[in-house]
This record gives C-alpha cells, structure tokens and sequence, in this order.
C-alpha cells in the first residue's frame, strides 16, 4: 500500500473528529449561553424579589410605628384623665378634712 493509501483514511478519520469537535464546542457554547441567560433572570428576579421584600418590610414598619404613636397618645390620654380625677378627689378629701377641722 503507498503512503497516499494509507495517509487517506487517516485524513478522513481527522476530519470526522473536528466536525464532532466543532459540534461539541458549538453545545457547550450554546449550553454557556443559555446558563448565563438563566442566571442573568436569576439575578433580576432575586433584585425584584428583595425589593418587594425590603418595601413589605418598611410597610409594615410604617404601620407598626403609627400604632403605637396612637397607643401612646391614647394612653396618655388615659393617664391625664385618671390625673385629673384624683386631682379632684385630693381637693374634695382636703375639703372634708377642712370641714371635720372646722366642724
């Protein structure tokens, strides 16, 4: 067999495996491709996601705070009635005592 001979089927066979390889490479680029695409929605969904949660959060916050600035004023409220009434009974006590005194 001549040199040609045997060198064709080896050519052959080099040209079967760069066309398997660029086929490979062409997968794994497109595989490449769609993972960054999957990670990119990834991120952008994380970045939406923490949005809604940091403006749930700061919501429920807000609500939190202007129910207790309302107890608080409701209670001091409270306390500024409960005030006044004992500062009516000390006055009517020291009037009885007053009248026994004087009686």
């Amino acid at each position: 067999a001549s040199a040609s001979q045997q060198v064709e089927p080896l050519a052959h066979q080099l040209e079967e495996k760069q066309a398997k390889m660029a086929v490979t490479v062409n997968t794994i680029e497109h595989e490449i491709t769609e993972i960054n695409k999957a990670h990119k929605k990834f991120n952008n969904d994380l970045v939406q996601a923490t949005k809604r949660l940091k403006d749930l959060l700061q919501s429920r916050c807000d609500s939190l705070l202007a129910r207790s600035q309302m107890l608080r004023k409701e209670r001091v409220g409270q306390l500024s009635e409960q005030h006044s009434s004992l500062d009516l009974l000390m006055k009517h006590v020291a009037g009885l005592h007053t009248q026994l005194d004087h009686g």
